[in-house]
């Protein structure tokens, strides 16, 4: 039993990695989007 629950965590530790990148990626992307747009307009004016 041991043995098959290390492999199953050693099985979704990569995959947990991908989705917490995700996660991270779209946080980041929320946060800085708006910067760069708000930029974009105050340099329009």
């Amino acid at each position: 039993m041991d043995y098959q629950i290390r492999t199953l965590s050693s099985e979704t530790e990569p995959v947990s990695i991908v989705v917490l990148g995700i996660i991270i990626l779209v946080m980041t992307l929320g946060i800085f989007l708006p910067m760069l747009d708000l930029g974009s307009v105050a340099m329009k004016h």
